[in-house]
């Protein structure tokens, strides 16, 4: 497991702005831009693929975290303001919005069959139905009461993006 000393001596790391530089020879610095398949950036240690967001709380805090979430949802911006710990729950209260809805809202959806909107969430993997409604707004607005009263971040069921 890499330490904070080895990442401090090998590589220069600034926190307001989330940016990892590798040190190369001669005192030459080179900004580290690869990505994952997942849209992370990273970069090789040893053999061994890390993440970078991880490897920031490692140079920041000391320990390599369990599990990390970008607070803003942009996995490529790795400032240690928009990174903290998170259980696995709270990390899919913090989950973007799938690619495959269609109702532009998470957790509303339009019911064919019965020909009214239905909204829903699920809390401790367990789904919670909040009803059908003969609007979407209706649907829209009983979803973002749930968020609220079962700890949602703002963030959630929103769009996918990046910094870089």
């Amino acid at each position: 497991m890499v330490t904070q000393e080895y990442l401090k001596d090998h590589f220069e790391y600034h926190p307001e702005t989330g940016i990892f530089y590798r040190r190369m020879a001669h005192g030459r610095m080179k900004q580290i831009t690869s990505k994952c398949h997942w849209g992370y950036l990273r970069t090789r240690i040893d053999g061994r693929s890390y993440k970078l967001h991880r490897l920031a709380w490692v140079y920041m805090h000391g320990e390599m975290p369990t599990m990390l979430d970008h607070i803003n949802g942009v996995k490529d911006d790795n400032r240690i303001s928009n990174l903290r710990r998170i259980t696995p729950t709270g990390n899919m209260r913090n989950a973007k919005m799938y690619n495959t809805n269609t109702s532009g809202n998470v957790g509303v959806y339009f019911n064919k069959r019965w020909k009214r909107w239905y909204a829903q969430i699920k809390v401790d993997g367990k789904g919670i139905h909040l009803g059908y409604f003969s609007n979407k707004q209706d649907a829209i607005k009983a979803r973002e009461k749930a968020n609220k009263k079962y700890n949602f971040h703002e963030n959630h069921g929103r769009q996918h993006q990046t910094t870089q």
